[in-house]
């Protein structure tokens, strides 16, 4: 994308998102935009996720692109430049790291393929251990998730060659009324009449290997998932109507192979932390 946009070939990729930022200017100190506002540990993510987007309606795009520009490069050039404490840059690059929130690509195989071994890859990993794999999509074209909240329940029991697995998983959408339209507008095709802040969610559940789903509900109702596979993991994809200040609740189903040792969970980074909870019955 980058090559086609400015006709450059990139050695590699570096991506860090804002609360990555925050655990680094926890360390520097503020860095200061040219109009003195200071970027803070406590502020970074407000400024660059939510006020960026209520204080410049959609016909200031470029005032906005231009916001968002003068904060990155003025924390870039706090961190580059910082002096003193290098044992509380690399805890906050390895906690960013941890959390999957700094990512590293590499166009040089020999080096990526080293990279895919480690949490800054980014990769689903393939495994056959147990895997607790939730993730989600923004199908609203907008910037909703901001407010999203989302928790898990994993469950499994039963002994044999295949195991019974319940996973249950939730999620609420906290938008306050009175949303700028440029935050919660919507630009999906539906059918059906929506409010002011309703948000539309594609959930999607990565589990152990070899794992069949016996069925799928939503709140309780029968319900429907598209079913592919991401690196040796079957996947099944749920569409999720999320109105304003509601909970939502999918439960999956499975029978999985009787995998052993600790599951693995997938903990996708989004602003509002994520809850998952365990519970492996014996055998």
């Amino acid at each position: 994308m980058w090559q086609r946009k400015t006709g450059q070939a990139v050695d590699g990729v570096l991506a860090v998102d804002p609360q990555a930022l925050s655990y680094l200017l926890a360390v520097t100190g503020p860095a200061k935009l040219a109009d003195g506002t200071a970027v803070t540990a406590d502020n970074v993510v407000k400024l660059t996720q939510s006020t960026a987007y209520t204080r410049f309606p959609a016909t200031q795009d470029a005032a906005r692109r231009a916001f968002l520009t003068a904060i990155a490069q003025a924390v870039a050039g706090k961190i580059v430049g910082a002096h003193g404490d290098a044992t509380g840059l690399a805890r906050a690059l390895a906690r960013a790291a941890h959390e999957r929130r700094l990512l590293v690509w590499s166009a040089e195989p020999a080096l990526q393929t080293g990279l895919e071994a480690t949490a800054v890859s980014g990769s689903v990993p393939q495994t056959g251990a147990p895997y607790v794999g939730m993730s989600v999509v923004n199908e609203g074209g907008n910037k909703l998730d901001y407010y999203l909240d989302r928790s898990l329940i994993w469950q499994r029991s039963g002994c044999g060659a295949t195991r019974t697995v319940t996973v249950t998983a939730s999620l609420t959408n906290n938008a306050p009324a009175g949303l700028p339209p440029y935050v919660a507008a919507r630009s999906d095709d539906r059918t059906y009449p929506i409010k002011p802040g309703d948000q539309r969610i594609s959930l999607a559940y990565a589990a152990t290997q070899g794992a069949l789903m016996e069925s799928v509900t939503l709140d309780g109702q029968p319900a429907g998932a598209s079913i592919g596979t991401e690196r040796g993991h079957p996947v099944f994809t749920v569409d999720v109507e999320l109105p304003r200040g509601k909970t939502r609740t999918v439960v999956f189903h499975l029978q999985e192979p009787a995998a052993t040792g600790t599951p693995v969970v997938l903990r996708q980074p989004l602003v509002r932390p994520f809850t998952a909870s365990l519970h492996d019955e014996g055998c």
